[in-house]
């Protein structure tokens, strides 16, 4: 079983907790044991299985968002903007662009436990394609969990109509193709 470093179950606890009690004790309810102690419990830097995950996104996302056919990519974005804050955003509007795609991919490594990102850009397209590669196999959620958030890091930059769209044509490398103005 793979796992995912626990960041990004605090950022949605957090997130979670900053839209009230009631929709944080709607959340929890709708957890079993494990996921509940998982929830409450995880840290920064601790391991977590994926499908835990995968789970607590799902149900953040149709909690927070229902009926919304994009409420992943709504996750994946603030995902984004909270990694980058900071010191970052402000950095962001100065680099570029492929600069920007090669530190989510950083950020992605660190976050898993299996599988390598890496960036394929031509230098004078305004295109990227984000890859990983060596990961046994990403749900739908975290596949459009992955549109949002790769949206929202280029968004941090001076970009404009940013398109992502996933690609699974190929087990063996989960793609995302990035266009931008």
């Amino acid at each position: 079983m793979d796992h995912y470093r626990g960041v990004g179950i605090v950022f949605l606890r957090n997130f979670i907790k900053a839209h009230g009690s009631t929709i944080e004790e709607k959340f929890i309810q709708g957890l079993n044991e494990e996921q509940n102690s998982i929830f409450l419990g995880a840290s920064n830097n601790n391991w977590v299985p994926v499908p835990v995950t995968e789970k607590l996104f799902e149900q953040a996302a149709q909690l927070l968002y229902p009926g919304d056919q994009n409420a992943y990519r709504h996750l994946g974005r603030e995902r984004a903007k909270e990694n980058f804050s900071g010191i970052y955003k402000s950095l962001l509007k100065i680099t570029t662009i492929a600069f920007i795609i090669k530190r989510a991919a950083k950020v992605w490594e660190a976050s898993y436990e299996k599988g390598h990102a890496r960036v394929e850009k031509n230098k004078d397209e305004n295109r990227a394609i984000f890859i990983v590669e060596d990961y046994p196999e990403f749900s739908p959620v975290m596949m459009e969990v992955g549109c949002g958030y790769i949206e929202g890091v280029v968004g941090l930059s001076s970009a404009e109509n940013i398109q992502v769209n996933k690609d699974v044509s190929d087990p063996q490398a989960w793609k995302w193709h990035i266009t931008w103005d």
